[in-house]
């Protein structure tokens, strides 16, 4: 016991019991907790880059898509069924 209190006791704690009701009930987040928030942080982060990454790719495609033209065969094809529409 003694060695215990002499590697892991804060420096408060002259008994065993003391120094483990010490760590029982102190407040702060264990190394445990610091080590998960820590991971949850970095998983939110990269869900957040991997959903730039998307809109990126998004927009991209969306660009592509706005520099089409149509061949003038196809707009008067399309003029034309949009009149025969109309006349009906």
């Amino acid at each position: 016991p003694k060695e215990i209190i002499t590697k892991y006791s804060t420096g408060e704690s002259k008994s065993l019991d003391e120094m483990v009701y010490r760590l029982i009930t102190k407040q702060e987040s264990s190394k445990f907790q610091q080590i998960s928030e820590e991971l949850i942080k970095n998983q939110m982060q990269k869900d957040l880059i991997e959903e730039n990454k998307r809109l990126g790719d998004i927009k991209l495609y969306k660009m592509s898509l706005e520099q089409i033209e149509l061949s003038p065969d196809i707009k008067n094809f399309t003029k034309k069924m949009k009149l025969d529409k109309n006349k009906r």
